[in-house]
Parts: C-alpha cells; sequence; structure tokens
C-alpha cells in the first residue's frame, strides 16, 4: 500500500461513553480490534494515531508508544488541524481516515476505494458520505490527499468544518470526489 497512510483520530474524552477506545473486551480494545485488523493490509509504519493533548489521552500515547506505533497530538475540538498537522509532521501524501470507535473496517472494502482513488485521480473518496450510506454505521473510509486537506485546512472557517475532518471536501464543490457505493443496501 505505497503512498497511503492510516491517521486514526482516538480519544478517551468521549461524554456518552468516557475511554471508550480502551475499554476491554475479552482482553483486546477497540484500538487492539483496529490495529490487528489494520496490521493485515499494511505495515504499522503506514498507521498514525492523532490523539488530543489532553492529559486523559496520555493513556492513548502509553497504548501507542506499548504498540510502536506512530502519533501526533493536537486540538481536541479543531479536528481537521490535528489531521493536517498528523498529515505534515509524518510527510503523508494520501490519507486514509479512520475513527477508533469504528474498528471493524472491511479489508476488501477499503482496498477496492485504494483502487478506485488511484484509478480516477479524485481528491476526496468516501463511502459513507454524504448522507445517505448504503453501509452500516461504523464502517466509514474517507481517502484524500494532502493537497485537499491543506486547502481545506485553509479554508475552513466554521466550527463544524474544524470539527468534521471533511465536510468541506464533499459539500464545496471545490474537489473532484466520488462516493463509493454498493447496489445492495447494508
Amino acid at each position: 500500500m505505497p503512498g497511503f497512510n492510516f491517521i486514526i483520530q482516538a480519544r478517551t474524552g468521549s461524554k456518552r461513553f468516557p475511554n471508550k477506545v480502551l475499554r476491554k473486551y475479552k482482553k483486546l480494545t477497540l484500538l487492539d480490534v483496529m490495529l490487528n485488523r489494520l496490521i493485515t493490509f499494511a505495515p504499522k509504519e503506514n498507521i498514525i494515531i492523532a490523539t488530543t493533548k489532553n492529559k486523559s489521552d496520555n493513556k492513548i500515547i502509553n497504548w501507542c508508544k506499548k504498540n510502536k506505533l506512530k502519533y501526533f497530538r493536537g486540538s481536541t475540538n479543531n479536528v481537521l488541524s490535528r489531521y493536517y498537522f498528523a498529515a505534515k509532521k509524518y510527510n503523508v501524501q494520501n490519507i486514509i481516515r479512520l475513527t477508533a470507535d469504528c474498528p471493524f473496517i472491511d479489508l476488501n472494502i477499503l482496498k477496492k476505494m485504494i483502487t478506485i482513488f488511484n484509478k480516477k485521480k479524485i481528491n476526496y473518496l468516501a463511502n459513507t458520505y454524504p448522507l445517505p450510506t448504503n453501509f452500516p454505521d461504523g464502517m466509514d473510509i474517507e481517502i484524500f490527499d494532502i493537497k485537499t486537506l491543506k486547502k481545506t485546512f485553509k479554508l475552513a472557517k466554521l466550527p463544524s468544518e474544524k470539527e468534521h475532518v471533511t465536510i468541506l471536501m464533499w459539500k464545496s464543490g471545490l474537489f473532484k470526489k466520488k462516493k463509493y457505493k454498493k447496489r445492495k443496501n447494508f
């Protein structure tokens, strides 16, 4: 998977379910499940965890260190800046955006989406945005390039555009985008 990096946003500060990404079920956390799936697909060097500077997220940093993963600490509310500066720090060219609370990524869908992204020479590809989608909640995959991320970062003005990393990518009309769809509604 040359030229692609996963940037996975993760935090412990959920109001509804604090620490959910590190809660254990049968000795595994959500982050463990996601990592175990992804390393069958790509080397660990291609995985970056983007978390916040909050003290509570030191637990995520410790998890990253234990698992020998790259990580980046950034803004809590400006998730767009967290992605942008993580990509800059690690010189990422193409980003596969995932969230740690959605660990059941379908690797076959991911592989197809990477192929489409490369063949169609697009800036943004997603399987669940914009809504409606025919994929279940939690199977979200978004792929975009660094130029698109940089332009989005520079143009974002509203708090919603900064909190939701890709909203400008698929709403603005400034980018060549595509939605990966299946005929069957899952």
